[in-house]
């Protein structure tokens, strides 16, 4: 019985052979089915032949580099006469050019730290390339940490009892002194120990820049202690550490230094918003409502230029009067020359006790000359003379721009020298010559009837004698300009042109401060007063000794940038002003404009301030390329309120807003519309 039952068992556990019509349909349905997938794929490969967006570019194409290598020395890159023979990564672009990195790990040789010890590092002014820093930090094991440092430490103290030598019996002293004092902090958790690296990669689409930036990059460390190496034939893992997704210790394990919790502190750009500048006049506060001290004479500064560039209403004159009221506030003894363009500056500086000079046909209480007192200077063989031919050159520039609005046309050929020669004979005419002497007068008896200890200059020439010794037989070929040189003096019939046509009578050299205004001229004499008055400021000012500092401001500057003799002239006062202790300031909304000159691109070059306010949208790409301004700075300079600016002094920068005091306000202030208190 039990035989039969597991017999029966077994029978049930045999699976029942298939009958010959379900295998049939099985084949069948297997057959029909690998049919239908080869006509899909068919089709599918029939699609994509007919579809044309299969091959055109995804987002991950257009970021994606076309190119990634790894350059040895093998490799032969032309550079220049020869070919770059140094480890690199070259990475390829789908927008320009093929760009080259370079990284490098830092080996600290001293022994102790300090805040901002990587400050040059940071900023990256070293030339045009750009310079990327990482700095690789992993916590050290605490237990096996102290460890090694207690093994460390016995192993010393068996070399002091060891040692004869008191030169080396002091020196393992102090390493034990140092041993012992980490170890007391490692255990009493006042410090923490870490892994440190750190990492420069530099970059740049041109091979010259990339090597003129790096070698200035490690002399300038090395002079700091840190010695920069370079991570050759590893450089493609190096690059790629620059990332989050590689692990540095893998391939740079030698890199890495230990390091306690405040010696990493002291590697990180931490900063407090401010520049270095410790003394000088209040201009502003920080972000963290801290003052800001500028001192435009700073020793650290290479000129002493400024640029401001903002939108109307932004605070660019606000500034200007804060800064230059409080330098007067102090004592400064600067001496100061504002020329307006309208009327910003007459109020504040007229209620200081400055004189404010309008030139129009109303004001006749001051006046200036285009004939400039030549300056006394001394030659190679140390003779003292008078300047005359700079004088006449200044003379020559006035004219000349008054015969163009004249006449629409420039002056050419032999008429040019005519001219020149016939300013002279004005000068000439007044007994004024090459000797020092002639342009004194023998007696120091003012035109008042005082006698003074001051030397008296003589009378300059003016347009009228310019007038009289044109109506000479040798200048007859001049007798056209002659006739629109006689509308500008008071011998023709339009007076609103002969405000020129005068004698000096303001003392420029001896005011502290003093204010010019072209407001009340005509769009024809607007130019000319414009280079008068700064002409008149730049001869005065550089005559007095170097040892006074003197500063020429320019509002509505780009006014001077129309035409290429008053750029060109505006900028060579820009390059050789620090030389005579001068500064020039020029004042403008216009950033366009110095765009669209040549010489615009000097001035900036040769201003170690800029002060940036709130910007049109037109001109912020321009302003964000040409300043190197980190990212997020266009966003803020377009949404700047009235004051807020970025002040770039050298190599700092910094977000501040320009902060009168509520009585600056109320004089200071031009918006009419405005009440209460900034």
């Amino acid at each position: 019985m039990q035989f039969i039952k597991k017999a029966e068992k077994e029978k049930k556990s045999i699976p029942a052979k298939p009958t010959k019509e379900k295998s049939d349909r099985k084949l069948f349905s297997f057959k029909n089915k690998k049919k239908n997938v080869e006509k899909d794929n068919k089709d599918s490969e029939l699609a994509k032949d007919l579809n044309i967006f299969s091959n055109i570019a995804k987002e991950k194409d257009v970021f994606s580099p076309t190119l990634i290598r790894e350059v040895d020395k093998k490799d032969k890159i032309p550079f220049g006469k020869r070919n770059f023979n140094d480890y690199m990564v070259e990475v390829g672009t789908t927008i320009g050019f093929n760009r080259y990195f370079r990284s490098f790990f830092g080996k600290m040789m001293a022994e102790n730290t300090h805040f901002g010890m990587f400050d040059d590092l940071y900023l990256g002014g070293f030339g045009d390339a750009d310079c990327d820093v990482a700095i690789h930090v992993s916590r050290a094991d605490d237990s096996k940490t102290r460890y090694l440092l207690s093994r460390k430490i016995a192993g010393l103290e068996a070399d002091l009892q060891n040692e004869k030598d008191t030169i080396k019996i002091k020196q393992l002293r102090d390493q034990l002194a140092e041993l012992h004092g980490q170890e007391e902090r490692l255990r009493k958790n006042i410090e923490q120990l870490y892994h440190v690296s750190i990492q420069a990669t530099v970059s740049s689409d041109s091979l010259e820049k990339l090597k003129k930036f790096s070698n200035a990059m490690i002399k300038r460390l090395s002079n700091q202690g840190v010695f920069l190496r370079s991570a050759d034939t590893k450089q493609l893992p190096a690059l790629l550490a620059m990332t989050p997704f590689d692990n540095t210790k893998h391939d740079f394990k030698h890199t890495f230094k230990n390091a306690e919790t405040s010696n990493v502190a002291d590697m990180f750009p931490f900063g407090f918003g401010s520049i270095s500048h410790t003394t000088g006049v209040i201009i502003g506060e920080d972000i963290y409502g801290k003052p800001v001290y500028y001192n435009d004479r700073h020793p650290r500064l290479q000129n002493y230029n400024s640029v401001t560039f903002g939108v109307s209403g932004s605070g660019k004159s606000m500034k200007t009067k804060v800064l230059n009221s409080r330098k007067a506030y102090q004592g400064d003894k600067t001496r100061t020359g504002i020329i307006d363009f309208e009327l910003e500056n007459k109020d504040w500086i007229l209620e200081l006790g400055f004189p404010y000079i309008e030139f129009s046909t109303t004001d006749s209480l001051y006046s200036l000359n285009i004939f400039p007192i030549p300056r006394v200077v001394v030659s190679r063989n140390s003779q003292k003379y008078a300047d005359i031919d700079d004088a006449v050159n200044t003379v020559f520039a006035v004219v000349t721009k008054m015969l163009k609005i004249a006449t629409n046309q420039t002056l050419m050929g032999s008429k040019q020298i005519l001219l020149k020669e016939a300013i002279q004979d004005c000068y000439n005419v007044c007994g004024i010559t090459y000797n020092p002497e002639s342009i004194y007068e023998d007696s120091n008896m003012t035109d008042s009837g005082i006698y003074t200890l001051n030397r008296q200059f003589k009378p300059m020439p003016q347009l009228i004698t310019l007038y009289e010794v044109l109506g000479q037989q040798k200048y007859s070929e001049l007798q056209e300009e002659r006739k629109i040189v006689k509308s500008f003096t008071k011998a023709g019939n339009i007076k609103s042109q002969a405000v020129f046509d005068c004698q000096t009578n303001v003392n420029l050299q001896d005011n502290i401060m003093i204010g010019m205004s072209v407001n009340g001229l005509d769009d024809v004499m607007k130019p000319i007063g414009l280079y008068v008055a700064s002409s008149n400021l730049w001869s005065t000012y550089e005559r007095l000794p170097k040892a006074i500092k003197k500063d020429i401001i320019i509002d509505e500057a780009q006014n001077m940038m129309q035409e290429d003799y008053e750029a060109t002239v505006l900028e060579n006062w820009c390059r050789i002003a620090r030389r005579r202790n001068i500064g020039i300031h020029p004042i403008t909304q216009g950033f366009e404009v110095f765009l669209r000159k040549q010489q615009g691109f000097g001035i900036l070059k040769n201003a170690s301030t800029k002060f940036l306010f709130r910007q049109d949208a037109l001109d912020i790409e321009a302003i964000e390329g040409k300043f190197n301004l980190p990212d997020g700075a266009k966003l803020q300079l377009l949404n700047f309120e009235a004051g807020e600016c970025i002040m770039i002094v050298g190599n700092e920068m910094i977000l501040m807003k320009t902060k009168p005091m509520p009585n600056e306000y109320e004089l200071f202030s031009t918006n009419p519309n405005e009440e209460g208190e900034v």
